[in-house]
């Protein structure tokens, strides 16, 4: 759908690609194309996957970040992500006082494991 995810988020957009009608590269989608020419399903997709890029890649201890985007790396999203967004804590504003670790919100047994990186048998790719 997209060559990158941030690529895609950081451009807007100006219109759809459109098959046959010739470019001036040979690239499958125009770089000028952006966000707002994916289909509502498509950017709320490239929004989740950069969510989950977002709470994988946090952190500075590199194994453990490594450990989470080899727990990410799969053809599914998170249960934050498709069912229940409550534990993304949606609605918290910035500087809000009261705010809760990353990773004390997920759900107990997620494969995904997006926590903080406390050891727990789920730890292992």
């Amino acid at each position: 759908m997209w060559i990158d995810e941030s690529g895609v988020v950081m451009k807007v957009g100006t219109r759809a690609a459109r098959p046959g009608v010739p470019r001036k590269h040979q690239l499958w989608i125009p770089p000028s194309t952006g966000r707002s020419s994916l289909h509502p399903q498509a950017q709320r997709l490239v929004g989740d996957v950069l969510l989950l890029l977002n709470l994988a890649e946090r952190g500075r201890d590199p194994e453990v970040r490594d450990r989470r985007l080899n727990r990410a790396r799969r053809n599914d999203l998170p249960p934050c992500l498709t069912a229940d967004r409550g534990p993304l804590n949606p609605t918290q504003t910035i500087g809000t006082a009261k705010s809760s670790a990353p990773g004390t919100n997920c759900q107990h047994g997620c494969a995904f494991d997006l926590s903080n990186g406390a050891s727990s048998a789920l730890n292992t790719p």
